[in-house]
């Protein structure tokens, strides 16, 4: 999940992967105006907003040759293993959150 900070005119001013003071949970329709900061701050809107999707075809690749065993998790950068197991557990986090029927009631 994102958060955002907004000005007096709610406008995104700051983006942040972990929940600040002041700082409000991505509504979800936010990729325009988060395209329109980083350009703000200078990036290409067009290339902000694929990195952001591109980010998630690269978790999904990591997860398919690690199961396939043609990479071990510890082959990468401690870095990266830290990066990858916050993202896999927001992931999962996120994939609880949308299981709206009970396991009981099926």
């Amino acid at each position: 999940m994102r958060y955002v900070k907004r000005n007096e005119e709610g406008e995104v001013v700051a983006i942040s992967a972990l929940p600040e003071v002041g700082y409000e949970p991505e509504q979800g329709a936010l990729s325009g105006e988060m395209a329109a900061f980083v350009t703000s701050v200078g990036g290409s809107a067009e290339l902000a907003a694929s990195d952001w999707e591109f980010v998630r075809v690269i978790d999904d690749l990591l997860e398919v040759l690690m199961a396939k065993g043609l990479i071990n998790f510890t082959d990468l950068p401690i870095e990266a293993q830290q990066k990858f197991l916050q993202r896999s557990k927001l992931r999962a986090r996120a994939r609880e959150s949308l299981d709206l029927l009970d396991d009981d009631i099926l």
